[in-house]
């Protein structure tokens, strides 16, 4: 009965050395997927920051003409009606 003790207990062991084996595999193999994937995004994020920026330059270029060309309208307008 000691035996099979003996046997069952090296089995069991084997079997949690192997499962723990894989799992650190995988865990190894997630984080370095993970660290790329964190480059990739932080250059993706840095882009979109980018063109945010651009795009507010134009948005507030756009006011600017509208704004310009409101009054100028609205001035002449004024003087149509007179």
């Amino acid at each position: 009965m000691g035996t099979a003790i003996t046997v069952v207990a090296i089995v069991f062991g084997a079997a949690l050395a192997a499962l723990s084996m894989i799992l650190s595999f995988v865990t190894r193999l997630i984080r370095r997927d993970s660290e790329a994937t964190g480059g990739d995004d932080a250059r993706l994020i840095q882009e979109m920051h980018n063109q945010l920026t651009r795009l507010e330059h134009r948005i507030e270029s756009l006011e600017t003409i509208i704004t310009r060309t409101g009054k100028t309208t609205s001035h002449s307008t004024l003087k149509d009606l007179k």
